[in-house]
């Protein structure tokens, strides 16, 4: 079963989950802040908050299109203490962040040599090609890279 909600506006009680997790979201999020603060209120006291995103590690922008965004209009990429600092200031205790660089590429490297049958370019269309190009080649210059942060909700007292 699947809910469609905003991320600032979750449609669950508090402390509902034992974890809440974002995958792949943040760059089309503006307001991260506003949903970490709903991931904070829907996770039980000591509950995880996961967050798995393209994130800002060096300077400038990536080529566009990229897979999330047609222009830098809708992209929101942020550097990882931006999201580690939005974390905090909704009362989470986040982890490192961990750059996830070389298991994508790999997997990016399986992917190239072997496309599945059925794969991202269906869904995302013609343009997935120079999309994938871009990102690629931003991770491959440093300025973006996939980073996964957890944070923990306090525990109860």
């Amino acid at each position: 079963m699947f809910d469609v909600a905003s991320a600032t506006d979750l449609p669950f009680d508090d402390d509902r989950f034992a974890a809440a997790t974002m995958f792949h979201v943040g760059m089309n999020l503006p307001d991260k802040r506003g949903a970490f603060a709903e991931m904070a209120r829907v996770v039980r006291p000591g509950g995880a908050v996961v967050v798995y995103d393209i994130m800002s590690t060096g300077d400038g922008e990536p080529s566009f299109p990229v897979p999330w965004a047609a222009d830098p209009s809708t992209s929101f990429v942020e550097s990882p203490e931006a999201y580690r600092g939005a974390l905090r200031s909704v009362g989470l205790d986040p982890g490192p962040a961990i750059d996830r660089t070389g298991l994508v590429m790999e997997v990016m490297a399986r992917s190239a040599a072997a496309p599945p049958a059925l794969n991202l370019g269906h869904l995302m269309g013609p343009r997935f090609p120079e999309m994938f190009g871009n990102l690629f080649a931003a991770v491959n210059d440093g300025v973006v890279a996939p980073i996964s942060i957890t944070a923990r909700a306090p525990a109860d007292a």
